[in-house]
């Protein structure tokens, strides 16, 4: 398993300093690494025996591959498990990005069937661990560990993504882990490999014969090294407006970081994510410039909202995907349901010490 010590290294510095030192936050960052390093180290070692036990998943092409991406709260995840209704796909749950490896798949699927004969309680503790866990994203995002989830936790194990952010609020510091395009060759051949190799593990126990389809949100950083990995894939981008999604965004770092970095949070910290995620907004439209136009179809939110459905079909249309008469009346009844939910929730810039003027300014000018 890939890991960029370079960042770790960083990580701790820059928690342990006279800048940054919080004794809750110092804290909190010891005892989430000990348990994360003793994870890592778990899950890597059963990987090693699966290249033994499972060589064969090593040669598990990957074909096609649709990635849904976007600003989060764009939208993305709606689109993603309306999609995932689809059997023709494989997608991972979010116990899959946490446990990426053949052996825990089998593991879990057996233990899954006997908890079923058994009266389920495995199942209850499952249903505890995601009200207490994520209990604070429930308006937000819903997360649950037995759910299709973007696949975000592969590239924290590389210790090379944006979302270490949450617990360490120092985004500017952290150029590597939000930029990954900007890194040597070497480090990025190093961690694409590692990720197809994930994929190829997950399609090996979950069905060769499907299309991998993947929702990632925070991949932008790492567009170009994921194109030139996968240079048939498909993306379908979706597009909001920033100055909605990005407070939007920013409203689910803030309760973490308030309570794990109050010192580091506040409208500094929301001032450097909202840049990145400006910058990346710029990034992601060199995606017209970088694939063939029969290899992206970009989706509006507001059409997304307003007629998930017609908005389905479109994105099936252009990748000239198969519609099976089965999904169709599973992504009707969907598509029915989402239509009668309305957040209960608005989030205005302005709370984070942010202009809307200001957003469109990065987004114009970042990239």
């Amino acid at each position: 398993m890939f890991f960029h010590h370079p960042t770790f290294r960083r990580v701790i510095r820059l928690t342990l300093s006279r800048r940054y030192f919080h004794f809750r936050n110092a804290v909190a960052a010891v005892a989430l690494m000990t348990a994360f390093l003793l994870l890592r180290g778990i899950v890597a070692v059963v990987r090693m025996t699966e290249r033994v036990f499972f060589s064969a998943y090593r040669r598990e092409p990957i074909t096609g591959p649709i990635f849904i991406t976007g600003s989060p709260r764009s939208g993305t995840t709606f689109l993603h498990r309306m999609m995932n209704l689809d059997p023709q796909f494989s997608t991972m749950k979010l116990y899959h990005t946490i446990f990426p490896a053949i052996t825990f798949y089998k593991l879990f699927h057996y233990a899954g069937l006997l908890d079923l004969r058994v009266g389920q309680p495995l199942g209850r503790i499952l249903r505890w661990m995601d009200r207490k866990g994520f209990e604070g994203w429930k308006d937000i995002h819903r997360t649950r560990l037995n759910e299709a989830e973007e696949d975000e936790q592969l590239f924290v194990y590389a210790f090379l993504s944006p979302v270490l952010t949450l617990l360490f609020p120092f985004i500017d510091e952290l150029f590597d882990a939000c930029h990954v395009d900007a890194l040597p060759e070497i480090d990025r051949v190093k961690l694409m490999g590692y990720y197809r190799d994930c994929l190829q593990r997950h399609l090996f126990a979950t069905g060769p014969e499907k299309t991998l389809l993947v929702k990632n949100t925070t991949m932008t950083g790492r567009l170009r090294a994921t194109i030139d990995a996968f240079p048939d894939l498909r993306i379908v981008h979706v597009v909001r407006a920033p100055k909605e999604a990005i407070p939007s965004l920013l409203s689910m770092y803030d309760a973490p970081w308030k309570a794990l970095s109050p010192s580091l949070s506040g409208h500094r910290a929301s001032r450097a994510l909202a840049r990145l995620y400006c910058q990346y907004y710029g990034r992601r439209r060199l995606l017209e410039d970088w694939l063939p136009a029969s290899q992206l179809v970009v989706v509006n939110y507001e059409n997304l909202v307003s007629d998930p459905l017609r908005e389905v079909e479109r994105v099936y249309a252009h990748f000239r995907l198969a519609m099976d008469p089965t999904f169709q009346d599973a992504l009707s009844k969907e598509a029915k349901n989402a239509q009668t939910f309305r957040s209960r929730h608005t989030y205005s810039p302005e709370k984070f010490g942010i202009t809307a003027e200001e957003i469109k300014m990065w987004v114009e000018t970042l990239v």
